[in-house]
């Protein structure tokens, strides 16, 4: 080892904030030893026994571009420490303490003098000797002191905000102007296509492992023809149902069409790439792709969706939806699909299907009319 000719002014404000059960909160701002500027925040608990744990973070100026830090992702300093009072070891009062911290070594940036005048660690536990029992330490003590209420203040609980802030939360939405359905659907179909989107990468990983083994193959012929078959039975029911069959067939070809005009529109739009093309889930289709062979909307999971729905709603059969959505993750193992282009296809089919069947529903219910 050896010494450095470094000179440099550090000066810090610190900001304490007490908390119940024995917590404190510390802030740290202002100038390190390495000529960077930043916060440093720390916390710990302080025990009964007078054991102190705690850990602290902090972010600068400085750029620490070593390992595990990077020139895109420097590195900010972190650690933990522990505290352990000698007085109880030994045969004399003292308020020595033995500690020791847990951080990276030969780091610079977010380093402080460890002074032993800090002002606060001077006050600290004299004013906790002044709060604790009669105030007057080891002074006069009596061996049943602490099992007098007068002289043992009780332990503040640690208060649980979450039920007042969840009425808080109730009263504002009562309070405010409700959303019509539309928007309400809408808004829960596009998280639900982002929140899917976080699965497209690892999706098809998986998939494209298991490219080729019968499983995949067999569930990609699946969602390549269901669809169609879907189709076929509503027209056939279209054709030789009863009047509420039919009536329920003719909606949900009704809804096929229009759900796949609504995906071919988004395809052009987005002209978003297959994964089978290896381009990554957010490049456009490449050479040999027209952007109506684009990847979201999926056309056949709006075309399952969009078959199934006026049945299920009208049948009271929620189990059909289970069918179209087997179908549809056969699109992602056959890598046609990405995981969210089925989620919007299928979002876009129930939308259209359940649009058009509350739309014959109201015209088949009867009016009162006032005859003369």
């Amino acid at each position: 080892f050896d010494g450095r000719d470094y000179r440099t002014v550090t000066a810090l404000g610190a900001f304490h904030y007490r908390l119940p059960l024995g917590m404190s909160v510390t802030a740290r701002g202002g100038r390190f030893l390495a000529r960077d500027q930043g916060v440093r925040l720390e916390f710990k608990r302080r025990f009964q026994s007078g054991v102190e744990v705690g850990a602290w973070y902090a972010r600068t100026d400085g750029k620490d571009t070593t390992s595990p830090g990077s020139p895109a992702s420097p590195y900010h300093d972190k650690g933990v420490f522990l505290s352990i009072p000698l007085n109880s070891m030994l045969p004399m009062d003292s308020q020595a303490t033995a500690g020791f911290a847990l951080a990276p070594w030969t780091r610079d940036v977010g380093q402080m003098v460890l002074s032993p005048g800090d002002l606060y660690d001077m006050v600290e536990q004299p004013r906790r000797d002044l709060h604790s029992y009669d105030g007057m330490g080891n002074f006069g003590e009596r061996a049943d002191e602490r099992n007098l209420p007068a002289v043992v203040r009780p332990q503040a609980p640690l208060v649980n905000p979450w039920p007042r802030f969840r009425l808080r939360l109730e009263q504002s939405a009562a309070a405010s102007p409700s959303l019509p359905d539309w928007v309400r659907g809408a808004g829960l179909a596009g998280g639900a296509v982002l929140a899917s989107a976080l699965l497209d990468k690892p999706v098809d990983r998986y998939v494209a492992r298991h490219q080729g083994s019968k499983l995949a193959t067999s569930w990609s012929n699946f969602g390549k023809n269901m669809p169609i078959a879907l189709a076929s039975t509503a027209g056939i029911a279209a054709v030789m149902g009863d009047d509420r069959m039919q009536n329920t067939g003719i909606v949900a070809l009704q809804a096929i069409g229009a759900s796949l005009g609504v995906t071919v529109a988004g395809k052009y739009v987005v002209g978003r790439a297959r994964p089978e093309e290896n381009r990554g889930p957010w490049a456009s289709v490449g050479p040999g792709y027209r952007r109506s062979d684009a990847a979201f909307p999926s056309g056949h999971s709006a075309a399952a969706f969009a078959a199934v729905t006026p049945f299920a709603q009208e049948y009271d059969a929620p189990w059909l939806y289970g069918v179209a959505a087997i179908s549809s993750m056969g699109r992602v193992a056959g890598r046609k699909h990405w995981v969210s282009d089925t989620v919007a296809g299928g979002f876009v089919g129930y939308a259209v299907g359940t649009l058009l069947w509350k739309g014959q529903r109201d015209m088949r219910q009867p009016r009162s009319q006032l005859s003369i």
